[in-house]
């Protein structure tokens, strides 16, 4: 269980293990994807979903923001995949979409903007819709082609058995921090509505790909996309010429609320002082009212706010800011060709690493730093035993005071080490840096 108590800020969200919870409790901001790979796991957004790349002319994953729940094509159609599900309460803003690649790595057609949609039907066929659908070179040259079969049948099959039943989108209310004087990020019982309510609402419809009986679906969704979104056992479609009009479409909402603003980026007079926030609500206020004819300029609108985009690009935007406040650990190239990959000779991770192995060493005699033998041999470690003392009770206690405020014990972990594993199964306050990967088991938190 991963619970982010503020904004999500990440390359992506992605779940590839099994029995995986990662709730967010304001929004989340994503480079690439939101992504469910993993069995009878969840996703749940607790504020708005909000891609921050619109780079269709890359044709790269890295470069487009989606939401993809495709844990049953990765997992044999298994029963446990269908209760996999990415559940946002807020506004659904997703400036790219998903796209097929062929066995060499070539770039086929661009797919729905929120995947799958399911095909079901009395015969005992499941399969996403995409593999039913005939690829060739006209969806290159007319990415529109797709999305007109798939229009065909989300108007002539009944959602029996055509639908959308892995995301759920706006089936909740999104609960609104509560800036208390004890805990910022959870008051007002915030906490106790994410990791309760809102999952537990989850759980009970998960894995039914046909609406159950007495859950009411919104007939339109608030956000920006550029095709369709898959959810709610249905669709949402945005206008497609010339015979297409929208489905279930409205003007964003959430993120025009104080509450959910990012509230730790500023802007400066000519002199450097602080004098107000750089994006609060009011970044929204010149976005045109959407209906079909200005479908288009909403949108591009919104997308130019959160990454530059062509012509209607501002290199001081949403996302551009967000990248000043991560780092960079690894990057990728796309092939240039169907049968060769492009490898990046800059590793982000191995100059955060070197330079992490100078600044550390100061630390050596702090009770707060735990650093992991590098001469260990490759394996798995449970974090509380390299540690040498109950780390994880440690952690517990500092938070018996139910608030923020009151942790104090944080600790720095690091590993050198891209050959050893760290397990954490239990309480942990603190930083980790590791070079080799970290593991969540039951009882993580």
């Amino acid at each position: 269980m991963i619970n982010i108590y503020r904004d999500a800020i990440a390359q992506c969200l992605q779940v590839f293990g099994n029995h995986n919870l990662i709730s967010v409790f304001r929004n989340a901001y994503t480079f690439d994807d939101i992504e469910m790979n993993g069995e009878d796991s969840i996703i749940a957004i607790n504020g708005s979903a909000i891609g921050l790349s619109h780079y269709f002319e890359t044709r790269n994953h890295d470069a487009l923001s989606a939401i993809i729940s495709s844990a049953p094509v990765h997992n044999l159609l298994s029963e446990a995949s269908l209760r996999s599900t990415i559940a946002v309460n807020g506004d659904v803003i997703i400036p790219g979409g998903t796209f097929r690649v062929d066995d060499n790595g070539i770039f086929t057609g661009l797919l729905e903007d929120a995947s799958v949609f399911w095909y079901e039907d009395t015969n005992g066929i499941r399969i996403p819709f995409y593999k039913m659908y005939s690829w060739g070179d006209k969806d290159i040259d007319d990415p529109d082609e797709y999305h007109r079969e798939l229009r065909n049948k989300l108007t002539s099959l009944s959602s029996v058995y055509l639908n959308g039943p892995f995301n759920l989108f706006q089936l909740w209310p999104s609960r609104q921090p509560v800036n208390g004087d004890n805990d910022i990020e959870t008051g007002g019982g915030l906490a106790d509505y994410v990791i309760n309510d809102f999952i537990n609402s989850i759980r009970a419809v998960r894995s039914d790909t046909k609406r159950p009986a007495g859950i009411s679906t919104p007939s339109a969704i608030s956000g920006a996309w550029s095709y369709e979104l898959a959810a709610n056992w249905g669709y949402y479609a945005v206008p497609l010429a010339p015979d297409y009009n929208a489905v279930g479409i409205k003007g964003i909402n959430y993120v025009k609320r104080p509450e959910f603003v990012i509230d730790n980026i500023y802007k400066k007079d000519d002199y450097g002082n602080i004098i107000g926030l750089k994006f609060d609500e009011t970044i929204w206020d010149d976005v045109p009212e959407i209906s079909e004819s200005t479908y288009y300029y909403y949108t591009q609108s919104i997308f130019t706010k959160l990454d530059r985009a062509g012509v209607f690009g501002d290199p001081d935007n949403i996302k551009n800011n967000l990248l000043d406040y991560t780092q960079l650990l690894a990057n990728r190239k796309y092939p240039s060709s169907g049968s060769e990959w492009d490898i990046s000779g800059e590793h982000g991770i191995s100059k955060l690493i070197e330079k992490a192995k100078s600044r550390f060493s100061v630390y050596t005699t702090n009770g707060y730093y735990i650093q992991v033998d590098p001469s260990l041999s490759p394996g798995e470690y449970n974090l509380s035993l390299l540690a040498g003392f109950n780390l994880y009770q440690e952690c517990a206690n500092s938070r018996a005071g139910g608030d923020f405020e009151s942790d104090t014990e944080y600790y720095l972990v690091f590993n050198e080490n891209p050959n050893i594993d760290l397990v954490v199964d239990g309480v942990f306050n603190g930083i980790i840096l590791t070079a080799g990967s970290v593991i969540l088991h039951g009882g993580a938190t």
